[in-house]
């Protein structure tokens, strides 16, 4: 849950949005998709943080629904591992004997042959494995679906300890060869959260059966004595270890209780009972050795949504509690993981929910270092929306709003975000105009559970005073102009729609019409915007029956009387796959065009399938070609019946977000949790997968950029932040039509950097620009001075060496490079008469994939840019 002090303590810095953003949405023509870079001063949940035993600036992080992130700068600049195929880690550890061994635990993902689980790096992060004796299958050999929670090393051995969703994993050869053992065969639930190995051979688990131990960490399994209460928190870091002694060992497996044992967790003695009910997110227990003391260690206990410290000493009689607590504070609630260094005695880093925390005097005072300014951009978003300008997209009003982490909109089309434009600490269901009209419009949102009605960029937003008869259950929609709606409890059965048409200010119910289903979220307003057609899901009576599709006709023409609600018929036991986030749940999948409530897309979890009709429901048709699109014919599920996705805030259902353009009725987005993003620029006849949208989890919603640049599109994503959409996807998926000759080489480059592998835009029209620039387009090359490598490749730590040819050689331009969206500073280019131009850059200090972007104005405001992928390899590659 949020933290409202903590948020309006906590001051948030805003700079340029970067990676191309201002030029992508000003007209200019490229391909693929791009990560927008907010640069704002959070960067999303974190749940785990390790680092490197023997090099405490390279730090890993892992985000529950963003993927594997890391540093090699202490914190200053993050880029996420891409080699690492899964988005949804649990738990992270670095070996305390070898450094190149990490071990990652994810949560079964949607593919056939599930990929969660253990995923284990013995080359330092380079490349990663899902160990075959960890791909737990059937009696037939089919991959059942599995995940991975806590791990454990024991320093001085080569055994690694990791729970399970069906026990415990147990490697005794460095996480090569992996075995699985039931600590509690008897109990109904196998889960196992926290794991501790100790150095005396005993291992303890934690899980809905209780706390489990062994003295061999094999077999020989017994519960402990006090018989630890499970309260259901999913959590990595309930069990911590004494420096001193492995028989002193303490548990916080809730916000309750804190509880210590000197026998090595058979008995177990209360140490404090500060319990704190609306805690919401992950408890957590840590424990550091001061190296100022040979007899005493940091106890860090998350508590309260924050995170606190105290110092335990060692004394003859056992240990000493009694030292007070004091306040770690992070700037951010909900810790959820710390990482201490071997070198630096002061040094932790720490996981909340607005990223990476890093301290240098033993967490009393702490540095935000993991942000989307950085790098760090894990936000998870719930929707994004655009209220266009009818003159010019860098005027274009953009709102996007994440959890935990706030809302913000930008005023010149994502150019920059001012602290000014931002609402807290958390929400979304942002319902506005398409397009501005000669009036300030209002809109309406969703903030920590209740609506807000506001001008634009959130000037003077107000809590809405519904005045109803009874209790506001749903979202506010947007109908036209300042025109809303709601569904509410009256005085009478049933619910009835409220309606304003003064901007969300007063409200009136529509006489006569009672709606006995129970609705769910979101409605999707059709037709005609002086009385649409409303299509929203409901579910018929009880907790699990399915959920169908409601319409409701004529509540809007000041007609009493001929008002109709009525089920829409739906294929035989046809069923809609839902995701859901905080504060607003059972989202269903399924799309309506907002010109035509006839026409509608249905993902059927039920039948696993995806149906349009044309006639409102009368009839449907089966798109087979459309599903082995979502399914990449058929290497990801369509739906997880029975999964535990849910759980850790991951879809069960395949398709996440169908979305048309409110300006053209021919243009659709269907999102999903991981398949990429597929589009349809014919209104559904035919569809296609943009390319690379493989790399965009968990897609929550889109907003189109009709008017100015119709195509491109945003994505927000649950745990990966904004992106940017290409929508001209007829071209080959590595770029434009082949030049009819190679382009000319870039002198003292080493050869010629081929086109086609490069993202290009270029002013004007698209046919204008692709005959402008079919045989010499601008183009980038990259490689470290004084060594030759191959295309697109550096090294980590070396002076980098840009160079460019095809660029406007006019006076007073001015250029912008940005490396992962962070605009880089004292970067000097100019230009050649030859359109050609060397400059050397700083060192890249982050290994994996990157993207490295120019834009180009010049004094008659023209505008050329290009963007190319490259990889860093590490420092001790160069063998």
């Amino acid at each position: 849950m949020s933290s409202v002090d903590l948020f309006v303590r906590a001051r948030l810095t805003f700079r340029l949005l970067t990676i191309l953003a201002s030029a992508l949405l000003a007209g200019c023509v490229w391909h693929g998709v791009l990560k927008q870079h907010a640069d704002i001063g959070w960067g999303g949940r974190a749940v785990a943080v390790a680092v490197d035993p023997t090099n405490d600036q390279f730090v890993m992080a892992a985000s529950p629904t963003g993927g594997l992130f890391q540093s090699g700068m202490g914190g200053a600049a993050w880029g996420r591992v891409s080699e690492l195929p899964q988005f949804g880690c649990f738990d992270l550890e670095f070996s305390p004997d070898d450094p190149n061994l990490i071990v990652v635990t994810t949560i079964e993902d949607t593919r056939v042959a599930n990929g969660g689980g253990i995923w284990v790096s013995s080359d330092h992060g380079k490349t990663w494995t899902h160990p075959p004796t960890t791909i737990r299958t059937d009696s037939s050999g089919a991959v059942v679906p599995h995940s991975a929670f806590g791990i454990s090393f024991v320093r001085g051995t080569r055994n690694i300890f990791v729970g399970t969703d069906d026990g415990l994993a147990i490697s005794q050869d460095s996480g090569v060869t992996w075995t699985f053992v039931q600590p509690a065969p008897q109990e109904p639930s196998r889960e196992i959260y926290s794991v501790l190995g100790l150095t005396n051979g005993r291992v303890l688990t934690f899980g809905p059966a209780g706390l489990w131990m062994s003295d061999n960490g094999i077999d020989g399994w017994y519960r402990d004595a006090t018989q630890i209460p499970f309260i259901n928190w999913h959590v990595a870091n309930a069990l911590a270890v004494s420096p001193f002694n492995n028989n002193d060992v303490v548990e916080g497996g809730d916000f309750q209780t804190l509880r210590y044992s000197n026998d090595g967790g058979r008995r177990w003695t209360t140490i404090d009972t500060a319990a704190y009910p609306g805690a919401f997110r992950l408890p957590l227990v840590k424990i550091a050795q001061r190296r100022d003391s040979r007899n005493s260690f940091d106890l860090y206990w998350a508590k309260e949504n924050a995170l606190w410290v105290k110092t335990v000493s060692v004394t003859s009689g056992g240990l000493d509690f009694s030292a007070a607590w004091k306040l770690a504070d992070l700037g951010h609630h909900d810790p959820a993981d710390l990482a201490f260094s071997r070198q630096n005695p002061n040094l932790v880093y720490a996981t909340q929910d607005g990223g990476i925390a890093k301290s240098l005097d033993s967490g009393m005072t702490w540095t935000q270092v993991g942000t989307a300014a950085n790098g760090f951009n894990a936000f998870q978003v719930q929707d994004v929306r655009v209220v266009q300008s009818p003159t010019s997209s860098g005027e274009n009003d953009i709102y996007f709003g994440t959890v935990d982490n706030n809302l913000y909109a930008s005023g010149d089309g994502g150019l920059t975000w001012p602290d000014v434009n931002v609402a807290g600490p958390e929400g979304g269901a942002i319902q506005a105009p398409a397009i501005k009209s000669g009036a300030p419009y209002t809109f309406v949102f969703l903030l920590v559970a209740d609506q807000k009605r506001s001008g634009p960029l959130f000037q003077g937003y107000k809590p809405i005073d519904f005045q109803l008869g009874g209790i506001q259950i749903n979202p506010v929609y947007f109908l036209s102009d300042n025109r809303f709606f709601t569904f509410a409890k009256s005085t009478g059965p049933g619910l009835a729609i409220w309606w304003s048409v003064d901007g969300a200010v007063t409200w009136k119910e529509v006489p006569g019409l009672r709606i006995a289903q129970d609705v769910k979220s979101l409605a999707m307003v059709s037709g005609p915007q002086s009385n649409p057609s409303l299509i929203i899901p409901f579910q018929a009576s009880g907790v699990d029956a399915p959920l169908a599709l409601l319409r409701i006709d004529n509540a809007f023409d000041g007609i009493d009387g001929n008002e109709a609600v009525s089920p829409v018929p739906l294929p035989t036991n046809a069923r809609l796959g839902t995701y859901g986030f905080q504060w607003v749940e059972f989202i269903s999948s399924f799309g309506v065009d907002p010109t035509d409530p006839n026409f509608m897309i249905l993902p059927d979890v039920a039948n696993n399938q995806i149906y349009i009709t044309r006639d409102g429901g009368t009839t449907w048709t089966q798109r087979d070609d459309l599903l082995s699109v979502i399914t990449d014919n058929g290497v990801f599920k369509f739906s997880m019946p029975n999964s535990r996705r849910p759980d850790y805030e991951l879809a069960d259902a395949q398709v996440s977000a169908i979305q048309f353009d409110p300006l053209n009725r021919n243009r659709i987005l269907l999102g999903t949790a991981e398949a990429g993003i597929v589009y349809s620029s014919d209104h559904g006849t035919s569809w296609k997968k943009i390319p690379g949208s493989e790399s965009i989890p968990n897609v929550t919603s889109f907003a189109f950029t009709q008017i100015q640049n119709p195509d491109t599109a945003y994505a927000s994503t649950w745990g990966q932040g904004l992106w940017t959409l290409s929508l001209d996807i007829e071209q080959p998926e590595s770029g434009p039509s082949p030049p009819p000759a190679p382009p000319p080489p870039i002198p003292g480059a080493g050869g010629p950097s081929p086109l086609r592998r490069q993202q290009w835009i270029v002013p004007g029209d698209r046919r204008q620009a692709a005959g402008r620039f079919a045989d010499n387009g601008p183009r980038l090359s990259i490689g470290n001075a004084r060594r030759r490598l191959s295309p697109q490749k550096v090294f980590a730590g070396d002076e980098v060496q840009l160079q460019g040819a095809n660029w406007l050689a006019g006076r007073g331009a001015v250029f912008h490079v940005a490396i992962d969206g962070r605009i880089l500073s004292k970067v000097l280019i100019r230009v050649g008469a030859d359109g050609t131009f060397s400059t050397m850059l700083p060192p890249i200090e982050v290994t994996g994939r990157h993207v490295i972007s120019v834009t180009e104005v010049d004094a008659d405001k023209r505008t050329v840019g290009a963007a190319l992928h490259f990889s860093a390899m590490p420092e001790d590659d160069r063998d």
